[in-house]
């Protein structure tokens, strides 16, 4: 039971009096707590139709995946192109090694040529473009190289110049089979 004189003056002992002013005091407290006002009423949604059709979206889907497969389409060409060209300049670059290979061959095979007609010096002279020329195959090069200083040495009675040809067959192409008979060479040139 509430004792009545244990209540401050100012709210009385009548109860119904003090329950007035409780309830008027949690009312102001409840509109000071949560921001409402008796003189500014707050707008209503009209939440019945959504602020972007369900269409809009659907055509925002639509023309994002079509920009995607376009880029993605776009990515495969440029790809595409991009291995085709490739594939170009290695087969023009084959058919170049090629044409390069046949160049150098046509000049060991006329090297050969001159030297079974007995012109020694054209012989070696041509033996030794072919190993000077880069883009001719390592073993054709080490060949005609060694081949040169064979010609300088029995041929043509030249020492010295056999002993440049064949030490560079050992600077030059190391893993020939070439080497091996030019150290044979050079070694009885120097005893």
């Amino acid at each position: 039971m509430i004792k009545w004189k244990s209540l401050p003056r100012h709210f009385g002992a009548n109860p119904v009096f003090t329950g007035k002013y409780t309830l008027l005091f949690i009312t102001t407290l409840m509109l000071i707590v949560f921001g409402c006002s008796s003189e500014e009423e707050t707008p209503e949604k009209d939440i019945s139709e959504p602020a972007v059709s369900v269409e809009e979206v659907a055509a925002e889907e639509a023309a994002a995946k079509a920009d995607e497969e376009a880029r993605l389409a776009e990515e495969a060409r440029l790809a595409e192109e991009a291995t085709a060209k490739a594939a170009e300049e290695a087969r023009l670059a084959e058919e170049a090694a090629a044409e390069q290979d046949r160049v150098c061959q046509e000049l060991s095979d006329e090297a050969e040529a001159a030297y079974n007609g007995g012109d020694f010096q054209k012989a070696v002279d041509l033996r030794e473009e072919v190993a000077q020329q880069e883009g001719c195959d390592e073993a054709l090069r080490a060949k005609n190289q060694y081949l040169a200083g064979y010609i300088y040495q029995f041929k043509l009675n030249d020492q010295d110049k056999a002993k440049e040809a064949y030490q560079k067959v050992i600077d030059n192409y190391a893993g020939s089979g070439y080497v091996a008979k030019a150290e044979a060479k050079l070694k009885a040139l120097q005893q």
